[in-house]
């Protein structure tokens, strides 16, 4: 019965491009083997990202709505975190077509907000993952869409990439939302936790998976360029909008 729900779910939610049909006509053995187990890795990898990114934007749902925020919020939430689920299916998929497993390796759940109460950890979470991750992965996904040359690999991340750039632009949304709110003990503390938030960023994105490929028709970015994206977008998107909150 849950198969059922979910496979319903995501049959509304995509459009036929990105269809199971889709996925089951795809025939990995149209490219080399390395290449093919390159793809894999890396799609494993996003895999977990994303469902790590379902389980924090869940709990971020939870905190606003505890936390009383008008319906128009808890609304655009509801839409980030079905989204999110949205993007786990379709790596799920494309990590299958390309021979793997649907098991999710990895650290994925223990996603923890700093804060004692519900606005803090909202806090927490929507600067964390909203403003910095969503903003950032948002540019990353246009910079390997770019270099993604099998068809169905650029569909699945043309579909992810507009629903990021939604994600964090909800996050600022919050964020300017909260700001009028906070007490200057409580400002004191998110400018203390960006630099953090943005070392533990910088080490994700130099962790990723697929390092030293720049060309794979799955798309690819060297370590060299994922830090030119990073950089470009701390300093372009992320750093200006943060000091015009005051943080």
């Amino acid at each position: 019965m849950t198969q059922q729900v979910h496979l319903r779910f995501q049959a509304e939610a995509l459009p036929e491009a990105l269809s199971e049909a889709a996925f089951a006509r795809f025939d990995p053995s149209a490219y080399p083997s390395r290449t093919v187990e390159w793809a894999r890795a890396a799609w494993e990898a996003r895999l977990c990202d994303e469902y790590r990114s379902q389980v924090a934007l869940t709990l971020l749902l939870a905190d606003l709505t505890q936390e009383g925020f008008s319906f128009d919020v808890l609304g655009a939430a509801i839409r980030v975190v079905r989204d999110e689920a949205r993007h786990v299916e379709l790596c799920r998929r494309m990590v299958l077509a390309l021979g793997g497993s649907e098991q999710i390796d990895g650290e994925v759940a223990h996603v923890i907000a700093e804060g004692d109460t519900g606005l803090e950890r909202v806090l927490d979470l929507t600067i964390g993952f909203l403003c910095i991750g969503e903003t950032l992965s948002a540019r990353l996904i246009a910079a390997v869409r770019a270099r993604a040359t099998d068809p169905l690999a650029h569909a699945v991340l043309t579909e992810m990439l507009a629903d990021e750039s939604i994600h964090g632009q909800f996050g600022w949304t919050v964020l300017e939302l909260i700001t009028p709110v906070l007490s200057a003990p409580q400002r004191r503390a998110i400018r203390r936790r960006v630099p953090k938030l943005l070392r533990q960023m910088k080490a994700a994105v130099d962790d990723s998976a697929g390092d030293g490929a720049s060309r794979n028709p799955f798309g690819a970015l060297s370590g060299r360029e994922r830090t030119r994206v990073f950089e470009r977008c701390v300093e372009k998107d992320i750093r200006p909008r943060l000091q015009r909150l005051g943080y």
